[in-house]
């Protein structure tokens, strides 16, 4: 893989280093010449990032260097263009282990790396046994900035619900404790947060289901459309696209199993340790968690409320009975400030974490995996992959002398939840996975873009 590499990819490798403390030369050694391929894999659920990377080995790389999966690797890549953007980003990782390697002929070897953030690694020799109080929020960032020296960029609708708590992290890794925090936490009317990694930054990105649902596509000028336009004068004349290379659906929309979740219809009891009580509260999907989404006009949520069974609702079933452990009265020193990581006052406060727990099954109820061209999405200071919308437009399946029409199942306004670089010699392509809670209403192209 060439440094060389064409701006029309919109990218170029500039540097590929792998060191270790073992090394004596701690420059490190640059392996670019002989690298083929690297994958960097981003995901909403993880504070850190995974890859992968090939290398062909003619020059005894694999035994003299004798990997042992603590070798760091950082990459050098730079977007090409547009001159006045920033261009550099780098990352550094450490090798997780070899996946593979084969002989190609006598003196050549291919090796596969596995590589993980150089962060998650650093988290993972850390143990963190210690008391914490105050906002959530601000104990999280207070562990990334001591432990790895990070800052958490904060992209939310509003506050956090839960506040002022006490805790003592039990015996975690940094980026463990965080996502332990922050499975916790919910807004003001219960929607799930998550707190992530990306490529184009070292700091971790915290942010709510609300505040991703609200903001405006990232590509709203440029939709990505799978289909044929041709013919189609809307897009021709009004709206220019982007082509989906390829797209698959896999195992969507299974609400058997939400059921079995208790996301759908469901009783919650939280025994309260100190008083000896249960504070029980029926669950109903539309009426305590749907309902809390503040959704486009031209929006409609993914779960109809008139699906019956024997004459009655699904969600008014409590199909799943269940009981949480909910310690209360662990940090009370009669000022009543501070609240334990699971501790609420009535059963209202504690359906928060169902809600919570609802509304991220069902965003993940009708994937869909697109692949695009990468070009642009590594262009400019800001990241441009999970966390953010992007709009994307499926042409409806239609007799070929009928007008066109979108597909409004498929089409919508997704939410990234992962991502996949894949960067070759040839070409840089991403795969996106793309999850939305709701879809559009109408498959006329010119009153969704409008």
């Amino acid at each position: 893989m060439s440094s060389n590499t064409e701006s029309v990819k919109g990218y170029s490798l500039e540097s590929v280093i792998i060191n270790s403390s073992r090394f004596l030369d701690q420059n490190g050694l640059e392996i670019l010449g002989v690298v083929t391929d690297i994958e960097i894999f981003e995901n909403i659920e993880n504070n850190y990032l995974t890859g992968k990377i090939a290398i062909v080995d003619s020059m005894r790389l694999y035994d003299r260097m004798d990997f042992q999966g603590a070798e760091t690797i950082t990459i050098f890549l730079n977007q090409s263009e547009n001159p006045n953007m920033p261009k550099s980003i780098s990352k550094k990782f450490i090798v997780h282990k070899v996946i593979s390697a084969k002989k190609n002929n006598e003196s050549t070897e291919a090796i596969f790396l596995n590589l993980i953030e150089y962060s998650e690694y650093e988290s993972n020799l850390i143990n963190v046994n210690r008391a914490y109080k105050g906002n959530p929020l601000t104990i999280m960032k207070a562990i990334t900035e001591e432990y790895l020296g990070k800052g958490i960029k904060e992209f939310t609708s509003s506050s956090t619900y839960q506040d002022k708590m006490k805790m003592i992290i039990p015996n975690l890794s940094p980026l463990r404790a965080l996502s332990w925090i922050k499975s916790r936490l919910t807004n003001a009317n219960g929607l799930p947060t998550y707190l992530f990694s990306t490529f184009q930054s070292d700091d971790l990105f915290y942010t709510d289901l609300n505040a991703m649902l609200t903001q405006t596509p990232v590509n709203i000028k440029l939709p990505f459309l799978h289909g044929s336009a041709e013919g189609f004068a809307e897009v021709r004349n009004s709206q220019e696209m982007i082509p989906i290379k390829s797209y698959s659906l896999e195992n969507n929309d299974d609400m058997y199993s939400r059921i079995r979740e208790g996301v759908v219809g469901a009783k919650y009891s939280f025994y309260d340790s100190l008083t000896g009580r249960y504070k029980t509260h029926s669950f109903d999907i539309e009426n305590d968690a749907l309902s809390q989404l503040e959704l486009k006009e031209y929006e409609r949520v993914t779960f109809s409320n008139n699906y019956e069974i024997n004459e009655k609702a699904i969600q008014k079933y409590e199909s799943e009975h269940i009981s949480q452990f909910s310690q209360s009265g662990a940090f009370e020193d009669g000022s009543n400030q501070f609240k334990s990581i699971d501790q609420e006052g009535d059963a209202e406060a504690h359906n928060k974490k169902s809600i919570g727990k609802a509304l991220k099954s069902f965003l993940i109820k009708s994937p869909v995996n697109i692949v695009i061209d990468g070009r642009g999405f590594i262009s400019g200071d800001y990241h441009r992959t999970i966390g953010n919308t992007v709009r994307v437009l499926f042409l409806a399946n239609r007799p070929a002398d009928s007008e066109s029409k979108i597909d409004t199942k498929k089409s919508g306004d997704y939410i990234i939840y992962a991502a996949k670089h894949t960067l070759t010699a040839e070409k840089y392509m991403l795969t996106l996975q793309c999850v939305k809670i709701s879809s559009y209403k109408e498959d006329s192209i010119l009153g969704i873009l409008s």
